[in-house]
């Protein structure tokens, strides 16, 4: 299993009950400002996209794509600022724009399940749409963090 590394931001964290379940649905937000995508390539050998992502976001002929990955069994270890616990990538939604002062961006929202420990459930709400003041505008602004998805270590027996 490949290791994952991006920047993101949190931009959801809910409690989410389905029957006699519970668990957590966490979403990260990546977006590529680069009319040439890397992100997607990290999944090379893990998830097979089809072709569904070109070299370039202006090649491809959809606004938004939907991919379940729940089949795949994506489960990691996800080091998210000063965070770590296990999550399991489960949906990958992609939606590309085009700038109006040209080129493209590739907006990717990665929902995952978790189930986190009680004292780390508040640590990562905090993240969720955070925002601090860029000093060069002094406008409050969506921080993103260095994020790591790495295969889980195993559990010593």
């Amino acid at each position: 299993m490949n290791t994952i590394r991006f920047d993101s931001s949190f931009t959801s964290f809910k409690l989410v009950r389905k029957g006699e379940d519970m668990f957590w649905i966490l979403q990260a937000k990546i977006v590529e400002d680069t009319s040439i995508r890397t992100f997607p390539k990290q999944f090379h050998g893990d998830v097979d996209f089809n072709g569904a992502f070109d070299q370039s976001a202006a090649q491809d002929a959809w606004e938004k794509l939907i991919i379940p990955l729940g089949e795949y069994s994506l489960e990691y270890k996800m080091t998210f600022s000063d965070l770590v616990f296990d999550v399991k990538l489960n949906n990958l939604t992609a939606v590309r724009k085009e700038l109006k002062e040209g080129g493209w961006t590739t907006e990717y929202t990665l929902d995952f399940i978790c189930d986190p420990e009680k004292d780390m459930i508040k640590n990562i709400a905090w993240y969720v749409k955070h925002k601090e003041e860029d000093p060069d505008t002094g406008k409050k602004v969506l921080m993103t963090y260095n994020t790591i998805l790495e295969p889980p270590t195993p559990e010593a027996t």
